[in-house]
Parts: structure tokens; C-alpha cells; sequence
């Protein structure tokens, strides 16, 4: 997410850029995790930041009837800032799932790509893309893409970290950067597949699983960044 820091210039380009951006995290992280408020510490840490840069942006989000700031409670997204967000989460994995699925690039790789297009596209060309690709409800990493003019969202899904030995369940998405993810489907750790945990072997760092029927140890670390 550095690329959020260089673009936050003083142009009025760059400041809608750094709006999209700011509103499309605070989205996605408060829908994952179930929770209305995050800190401007961690926001700033999922921005790549200074806290001191998260909180002048927030104040102009505040202003601009995005956010509510409360000291000491952190911030929460307004009605108006989540519908924004959901708006960019929406163009963000509906450009991913046509670069997959149209221009034939790899899913482990389109994630960039989509950062620098989502901003650039209409809302016209986004519901075209959205049409051609018959409505999709997920991206290629598993994420839920909103339909449009949806007004909230949440992730039910669980991750594969947090379950016990003999449970499991079928990957729903995956996270993590170009190299982790190339590394997760190499494995056959890609949204679709049965995975179960078989045991943990927590002083090796390692996890005994199953992956489609397929008996694999992988680091537990492996793990961050898989739901079923």
C-alpha cells in the first residue's frame, strides 16, 4: 500500500486518489473483522503511513462527512464513506476478475495491476465489466464483490488459522502478496479447495494438513491469510 503515500500529493487528483484509497481499507479491514472502529495506528500500518499522515487525511475525511473520529475510540466509516469504499472495493476486484478471466493474466499477479486501474475506469465501463463477466459474486482470490449500489458488507467466512486439528472446511479466499500467493497455489491452497487440519506442530512451526485428500506439512505460517 505505499503506493497510497506517494500519491497523496496536493493536486486534486491525488487527493481523490488518497480518498478512494483510505475508504477502500478502512472497507474492507472493519467488514472482515466485524468491528465498526479501528485505530489510526492500524490504519496506518495497513496504508503504509505515519500515523501523523493517517490522521490529517482522516480529518479531511471527518470534514468531508466520511468518518467519525472520537479520541481515544479511533474512527469509524460514516453511511456515505462505507457506501464509498464498497463503491472502490466493487471496481477493485471486478477489474481483478477481468484481467483473469479476459486478458488471461495470472491471479496470483493482477492485484497491482487493479490498484492503478480501479481509479482511472468509469462507473459505466465498471457495470459493463460487471455484465460481461455474468455478475460474479467473487474476485479470484475468493473476496465477495459487492453488487452495485450494495450499502453493507461482511465476511462470514473464518480463518484456517483459528480452526482446530480434525476441522476444516472449503478455502472461501486467500490474502497475501504476489509471492505468497504464487507460493499458496503451488500448494493447492486456492479458493474451491477442501483443506483440513490434521496437526499442529507448534514447537517445529509446522502444520500437518489436508489439501483436497492430499496430505501435506506446511509452516503454520502458511496459514495467515487462508479462510474457509
Amino acid at each position: 500500500m505505499t503506493l497510497i503515500a506517494k500519491r497523496a500529493g496536493g493536486s486534486g487528483m491525488g487527493a481523490r486518489l488518497t480518498t478512494e484509497n483510505y475508504l477502500k481499507v478502512m472497507t474492507k479491514s472493519l467488514s472482515e473483522s466485524g468491528r465498526e472502529r479501528m485505530s489510526t495506528g492500524e490504519l496506518s500500518r495497513l496504508l503504509g503511513v505515519t500515523p501523523g499522515t493517517a490522521t490529517s487525511m482522516l480529518k479531511r475525511l471527518e470534514a468531508a462527512g466520511h468518518v467519525k473520529r472520537q479520541s481515544h475510540r479511533g474512527c469509524q466509516l460514516t453511511e456515505k464513506g462505507r457506501a464509498y469504499g464498497i463503491r472502490m472495493l466493487r471496481r477493485h476486484r471486478l477489474v481483478e476478475l477481468f484481467l483473469v478471466k479476459s486478458l488471461e493474466l495470472d491471479w496470483t499477479e493482477v492485484h497491482e495491476e487493479a490498484e492503478n486501474l480501479e481509479h482511472a475506469i468509469s462507473d459505466r465501463l465498471v457495470d459493463r465489466i460487471d455484465s460481461i463477466l455474468g455478475h460474479p459474486a467473487r474476485d479470484p482470490h475468493g473476496d465477495l464483490i459487492p453488487a452495485k449500489s450494495q450499502s453493507q458488507l461482511e465476511a462470514s467466512d473464518r480463518a484456517l488459522a483459528s480452526l482446530a486439528p480434525g476441522s476444516g472446511g472449503r478455502v472461501s479466499r486467500v490474502e497475501g502478496d504476489a509471492r505468497t500467493l504464487a507460493y499458496l497455489k503451488q500448494v493447492g491452497l486456492v479458493p474451491g479447495a477442501e483443506v483440513s487440519l490434521v496437526r499442529i506442530r507448534a514447537e517445529a512451526g509446522l502444520i500437518d494438513v489436508k489439501i483436497d485428500g492430499k496430505p501435506k506439512r506446511l509452516a503454520i505460517s502458511a496459514l495467515k491469510g487462508i479462510f474457509v
